[in-house]
């Protein structure tokens, strides 16, 4: 009972370590992005400076091409979002893909836990390896929430 413990505790402090790698990992990822975006603007506002008529065209397009983008993603949001717009087949289908996309993480846990116990796996290591699989993937959502996005 006492190894079962260790390996449980253990477990958990990997779990924790793999999501502050993972939030390491993704705000350095962010950082370089913000870096690159800061330099193609600060090259972007040379072009302007210098006068060139053609990048001028090239934001009006693309100002129309945002204002299009805007008004299609407000479409299908409020395409999404509203029950009318699908019939009771179409929303059978969303909700069972629904529940099978919140069912992934749990039940890839089980079956692990499941096939390891079936193929002679001590129960010490299994209670690691599922500990940490749960606190790493559970460690990672308030990651995901602080920072916006998904953490990949």
């Amino acid at each position: 009972m006492k190894e079962i413990l260790v390996h449980i505790l253990v477990g958990g402090a990997t779990g924790l370590l793999g999501t502050v790698l993972t939030g390491a990992l993704s705000v350095w990822q962010k950082k370089q992005r913000h870096d690159q975006l800061l330099a193609l603007r600060e090259m972007d506002l040379k072009e302007l400076e210098l006068g060139d008529s053609v990048l001028g065209e090239k934001i009006a397009a693309i100002n129309v091409e945002v204002a299009a983008r805007k008004g299609s993603y407000e479409d299908s949001r409020t395409f999404i979002t509203s029950g009318m717009a699908l019939n009771s087949g179409q929303r059978w289908l969303v909700t069972i893909v629904d529940v099978v996309r919140g069912l992934m993480r749990p039940e890839l846990t089980f079956s692990f836990v499941v096939l390891a116990y079936l193929n002679g796996i001590s129960e010490e290591v299994i209670a690691y390896i599922t500990t940490t699989v749960v606190t790493w993937w559970f460690g990672t959502r308030p990651i995901e929430r602080l920072y916006g996005g998904k953490v990949r």
